[in-house]
């Protein structure tokens, strides 16, 4: 029982809180939500550390050094954030194969 529970502990997924100031192009990532760290900075959501890679990753990748406005990052924050719920279903449902 208790090698299940170690096991469980180290599956579960952290979230951080995701934080993004447009006029600084700059993003935050806070594992804790007490307030907004900043009033500047635009509270967008919450992802992984993993998923978060992939957002800047992303971002990067479609805007390079280019300015980035609220929208489009939230746009991409929200289609990665769905890509890995998709993902996430599909691997619930065929876990047992």
């Amino acid at each position: 029982m208790m090698l299940s529970q170690s096991l469980t502990n180290i599956l579960m997924m952290f979230y951080n809180f995701i934080y993004y100031n447009q006029s600084t192009q700059k993003v935050r990532c806070k594992t804790t939500n007490k307030d907004n760290p900043d009033p500047e900075f635009e509270f967008v959501g919450k992802m992984t550390k993993t998923e978060f890679d992939l957002l800047i990753e992303v971002l990067f990748e479609q805007h390079g050094d280019n300015y980035i406005s609220l929208d489009q990052f939230v746009d991409v924050y929200l289609q990665i954030r769905d890509f890995s719920d998709e993902l996430k279903k599909l691997i619930n449902e065929h876990k047992d194969f």
